[in-house]
């Protein structure tokens, strides 16, 4: 249940998620049925989002709502980061890992009452690639030409992320992937690594074990280009039920991955550069406003 006093609780919004009249809308009637006041925040380039968060945390605010998807999410993380402000999801994006891993609804009307009305909070990890923070995923070796382009994702929605995941399986060369977990070290030839803090790609499930987003640890997956990669990959693109992985994983604090020759890296589907990159773990470091309690 919320308590904002006199302060009006700040809601950013990305319009490029396509309905910002609509959420407008939506709040205004949803927190003025709840007597909660709110003040809109419209974001109009990178960088919006987590300046606004960072302003309302400084303003004392007792909440952060954010209307976007999973990147709007992540800038607002970059906002809070340190405070114990907690943040409330309206998902308007195209995947919506977050929030589905999380289970907020996708319903605009759904995911504004959950905000007013829940008592719940879950405490989830934050990664850090080099010196970059990320909430999914970090993979590897893709080129600009094989990533879903932002026009593709308003066109295909889900569907353009199978783009991704195809493009590697058609063209991507095998490089010497060298992984340090824990100080263990593997090396071995792969297509491409996958270093996730949750396990849902906005309603795409990789199934490499019990993958939590606050167990303190991420999981990392090498690809092979064989039969059974190829097989795994596919049914992981096209959400042809659970991709069950059989190739090397492993789940640990600390993650550095090297590779020959160099590789993109990416990090929730941004590009941030080349390896190598060392991935750690902030347990616990936001906390979300979530349906109801959930087991660590």
């Amino acid at each position: 249940m919320v308590s904002t006093g006199n302060k009006p609780i700040p809601v950013i919004i990305n319009p490029a998620s396509g309905k910002a009249q609509p959420v407008l809308h939506t709040v205004n009637e949803t927190f003025r049925k709840h007597n909660l006041s709110w003040q809109g925040h419209i974001t109009y380039q990178f960088g919006d989002a987590t300046r606004f968060a960072q302003e309302a945390v400084a303003d004392g605010a007792e909440m952060v709502v954010v209307y976007g998807g999973d990147g709007t999410v992540l800038e607002i993380v970059n906002g809070i980061l340190g405070s114990d402000v907690p943040i409330g999801i309206i998902p308007g994006g195209t995947g919506n890992a977050v929030a589905t891993e999380l289970g907020i609804s996708r319903k605009i009307e759904e995911a504004a009452e959950l905000i007013c009305t829940s008592k719940h909070r879950r405490a989830v990890d934050v990664a850090q690639a080099n010196d970059q923070y990320y909430l999914l995923r970090t993979y590897f070796g893709i080129t600009q030409d094989q990533a879903a382009s932002r026009s593709e994702k308003d066109k295909y929605h889900l569907l353009a992320y199978p783009k991704e995941v195809l493009g590697i399986m058609k063209d991507a060369p095998h490089a010497e992937y060298t992984v340090t977990v824990d100080g263990t070290k593997t090396t071995a030839q792969a297509m491409t690594c996958f270093v996730n803090n949750i396990d849902n790609l906005g309603g795409i499930n990789v199934d490499i074990g019990d993958i939590k987003p606050d167990d303190g640890l991420v999981d990392v997956m090498l690809v092979s280009k064989n039969r059974q990669s190829l097989n795994e990959l596919t049914h992981y693109a096209l959400h042809v039920g659970h991709s069950k992985v059989h190739g090397y994983h492993a789940r640990g604090k600390e993650v550095t991955v090297e590779t020959n020759p160099s590789q993109t890296v990416w990090l929730d589907g941004e590009l941030s550069g080349n390896t190598p990159v060392t991935v750690k773990v902030h347990p616990g470091a936001v906390k979300i406003i979530v349906p109801q309690e959930t087991k660590a």
